[in-house]
């Protein structure tokens, strides 16, 4: 774990950009960083840089990661899966929805 957690900090360190007009994207350093993970064989660095595209939302490193990680993208679809089932069930239109069906049976 504390492998892990250092790796994290490095990646968290390097997806820190202040200036958001300086023409660095984060997207690419995480490539940049998951290429290296991926060319020295570190697992842990290639989880850390899965994890923040995940936080940052940047979906091209998210899929390169899991595209040579079976057991993981089968966990990530079951993830947004019920992400999105949450998500529906909570919005507006769903309980107004669920509402109204809800009167209608009671008549």
């Amino acid at each position: 774990m504390a492998a892990f957690r250092s790796a994290r900090k490095d990646v968290l360190s390097a997806t820190k950009i202040e200036d958001p007009e300086s023409g660095v994207q984060v997207g690419q350093v995480l490539s940049e960083i998951l290429d290296e993970a991926e060319r020295t064989g570190d697992p842990l660095l290639a989880r850390a840089v899965y994890h923040r595209s995940i936080d940052l939302g940047s979906q091209q490193a998210i899929d390169r990661y899991l595209s040579t990680r079976p057991a993981d993208a089968q966990h990530w679809q079951r993830y947004t899966e019920a992400a999105a089932e949450a998500n529906q069930a909570t919005s507006f239109e769903s309980l107004f929805a669920t509402g109204m069906m809800d009167q209608q049976f009671a008549s």
